[in-house]
């Protein structure tokens, strides 16, 4: 039983005197997790980074296709004949006739191409449709939206259109969508949409953060494996050091001893007189409170061996021992005996008074 008790009691001096031990491999397990969460966190938003642009791009080309599809259908809806004949001389302006007057406009090669399709094809069609005021935006807008949707589900847009009829000053103005994302950030692009670049259309878009994150990414799937297994880890470390310490402390232990007129805590591994402290080595505490927890205070050669952690089998273990013993008496400054019994290969302590405990 010396031994049984021994080892719980050896288990509250290790955790006390690791203690610090634990608590610099706690900081580094976090230290670890939460470098691991930055990591993970680059990853997920340079992944979303790329999956909004991807969004745009995509977006980009549905309101092209949106935009030429309904204005073809509105020709059509209209029944109104178009043909457009193209000669092979390049022309650098266009002319254009309204109620206002004549107008020309000289091609602007920048302009051209800031355009969603060939002006010379598509944009007459719009000049057609808003003298007409059937310019279809609602339907462009819904087109759009559903094109979008088929693609990636959370995203808001807006359509915002300006147009300055040639020969006057005020521009006419009007969106759908959702107007609270209109910041230069989200601009997807501007955009003109008739031959006499009176038309321009601009667009907004905001796709999900989450919903752009590509999960099935390399570094984010490798960078959660590693953080779910330090986190685990953790866990386990924990429970380890939980069951540890209610196995050591499942038993009522002393912590100090009176011997003589010293005090010795075994949690401190301190030696107290007269309010003088000495400090006790790991192997003087642990073979002093194996004597003191001894039946008569009494240990034979082979058990001061396993308490001192020597092998029975190692040369020199006789010099070891007397070292040892040495030392204790020396802690007491030979107020505390140790006796030696070669008959009985055993050591024996001998306290001057009897003991209390204060634990």
């Amino acid at each position: 039983m010396l031994f049984v008790n021994f080892v719980a009691e050896v288990n509250l001096i290790e955790m006390a005197m690791n203690k610090k031990l634990y608590r610099s491999i706690l900081c580094g397990w976090i230290a670890a997790l939460a470098c691991m969460a930055l990591l993970w966190c680059v990853a997920v938003c340079h992944s979303a980074r790329q999956g909004k642009a991807a969004v745009k791009e995509v977006a980009k080309e549905n309101l092209c296709e949106a935009v030429e599809l309904e204005l073809d259908r509105e020709f059509e809806r209209m029944k109104i004949p178009y043909s457009r004949f193209f000669g092979e001389k390049k022309h650098t302006k266009r002319l254009s006739v309204t109620e206002k007057g004549m107008f020309e406009v000289m091609i602007d090669s920048v302009k051209e191409t800031q355009a969603l399709y060939s002006l010379e094809v598509m944009g007459a069609k719009v000049d057609v449709l808003f003298s007409l005021d059937s310019f279809p935006l609602e339907r462009i807008y819904d087109n759009w939206q559903e094109r979008i949707k088929n693609s990636q589900n959370g995203v808001s847009s807006t359509l915002f259109l300006k147009r300055t009829p040639l020969g006057e000053d005020a521009a006419q103005e009007s969106y759908l969508g959702d107007s609270t994302i209109c910041f230069p950030q989200n601009e997807l692009g501007t955009y003109y949409l008739d031959c006499m670049y009176t038309t321009v259309l601009t667009a907004y878009l905001l796709p999900a953060f989450w919903q752009s994150v590509d999960w099935t990414s390399t570094w984010v799937l490798l960078l959660s494996c590693v953080w779910l297994i330090l986190f685990f880890s953790l866990l386990v470390w924990f429970m380890i050091l939980k069951l540890r310490k209610r196995r050591a402390t499942g038993t009522s232990v002393q912590d100090t001893y009176q011997i003589g007129e010293y005090v010795f805590n075994i949690l401190k591994h301190t030696l107290t007189c007269q309010g003088i402290e000495k400090p006790c080595s790991l192997q003087n505490s642990k073979l002093l409170y194996a004597f003191l927890t001894a039946p008569d205070h009494f240990l034979t050669y082979d058990e001061i061996a396993k308490v001192c952690g020597w092998s029975l089998d190692s040369a020199g273990l006789g010099e070891r021992r007397r070292n040892a013993i040495r030392n204790l008496r020396e802690l007491f400054d030979n107020k505390v005996d140790f006796l030696s019994l070669p008959g009985k290969k055993a050591c024996q302590m001998v306290i001057p008074k009897q003991e209390h405990a204060k634990g």
